[in-house]
């Protein structure tokens, strides 16, 4: 597989003109132009070959820094096929129109099996690991989220996993033995919730917290907790055992995606049942994790 990173690819795109260094790679001028937007890459002008061929010598731009939320790099495979290049789709847009569209995805997501988390399906929503009773107040809550990061400013975007963009497994459980592990996988997202900060890129996950609790089984598949349970609830076969039971506890985590300055801050009503009253302070919290980058 030839592999070209974006500094390498500047150099070598003002070396020698396109069509010869699109020959090289086995594509053609039309996808190295591609290549290079997608890296965000200057490219000669037009005419400017032919000005170096007469003995001018002309200048060229820098490389701009790298928006985080690009890659790296271009890699072409051996037997021919071109790697997928082209716009990074991005829902750039209003948070009313971002948060309508995550609320239709909740409205129809489905349970998972264990321990209740939903399961959305779709493009374009934020990043929310919840169950059905929680659903509502976490949509309100990164709602106000993402009307403070507009009001200062900043630029809220769902945007698709890229190499830099690595996903952290989200923990949800507290308060337990934490060897026990979780009964039902828990969704993860398509795209990643982000908020570019100074130039830097912030990672968001709101998710709710569970925790260990004796649960009995009461027949039909279901479980009850053992303090809750009265007699004639119970059908057929019944035992107790350790399950993670989801808590209506929201806690959000932010990462800074640098991997040069890794940072991460974390607000939970697990710990503050007040955690999420002030959305603008966390907002100013964000600015101070950026800055670390």
């Amino acid at each position: 597989m030839t592999k070209i990173s974006r500094d390498e690819l500047y150099q070598q795109v003002w070396s020698v003109p396109g069509s010869t260094l699109a020959k090289t790679f086995g594509v053609s001028e039309t996808y190295l132009r591609k290549v290079c937007i997608a890296l965000d890459v200057p490219r000669p002008p037009p005419g400017y070959w032919q000005q170096v061929a007469v003995g001018r010598i002309l200048p060229r731009p820098a490389l701009p820094p790298r928006n985080p939320l690009r890659p790296s790099g271009w890699a072409r495979a051996a037997y021919g096929a071109s790697s997928m290049i082209g716009p990074y789709t991005r829902f750039d847009c209003i948070s009313a129109e971002l948060m309508e569209r995550t609320a239709e995805a909740m409205s129809r997501a489905r349970i998972g099996w264990g321990e209740g988390y939903l399961r959305p399906r779709g493009r374009g929503i934020v990043d929310l690991t919840v169950t059905q009773q929680t659903s509502t107040r976490a949509l309100n809550i990164f709602e106000r989220l993402a009307t403070s990061i507009e009001l200062q400013k900043h630029v809220l975007r769902v945007v698709p996993p890229g190499e830099t963009l690595h996903r952290p497994t989200i923990d949800p459980r507290r308060s337990g033995d934490l060897k026990q592990s979780l009964i039902g996988k828990l969704w993860s997202p398509l795209e990643f919730t982000v908020v570019e900060v100074h130039k830097n890129v912030v990672r968001l996950s709101l998710y709710e917290v569970c925790c260990l609790e004796a649960m009995r089984y009461v027949g039909f598949g279901k479980y009850e907790k053992e303090a809750r349970v009265k007699k004639g609830e119970v059908y057929g076969d019944s035992w107790v055992e350790k399950r993670w039971v989801p808590s209506s506890k929201l806690e959000l985590e932010a990462h800074l995606m640098r991997t040069d300055a890794p940072a991460m801050a974390k607000w939970s009503e697990f710990e503050d049942e007040a955690a999420f009253a002030d959305t603008d302070r966390i907002v100013n919290q964000l600015e101070q994790l950026a800055s670390v980058g």
